[in-house]
């Protein structure tokens, strides 16, 4: 038994130390935004006040709206109703 937890660390140890480099990661810029922000028509959020995500929802509501320019309308309804609208 403890012969076998010396040869777990041992090729634990082992396997860390291979020659693999360290790849330089792929970066990308966000979009140029446009002036004045846009037109996205009707927007719904569907949120579930008993689990703590009213305020995120109103949150993301005003951004659309004052960002976007999208007409926002917020339904509360229960997390598994939700889901049941999405599917």
């Amino acid at each position: 038994m403890r012969l076998t937890g010396v040869a777990a660390a041992l090729l634990l140890a082992v396997a860390g130390c291979t020659g693999s480099s360290v790849k330089t990661p792929v970066t990308f810029s966000a979009p140029t935004p446009v002036a004045g922000g846009g037109d996205c028509g009707s927007f719904t959020i569907a949120y579930d006040g008993s689990n703590g995500y009213e305020a995120s929802a109103f949150i993301v509501g005003r951004i659309a709206t004052d960002e976007l320019g999208c007409d926002v309308e917020y339904v509360n309804t229960t997390s598994r109703m939700a889901w049941r609208l999405v599917a």
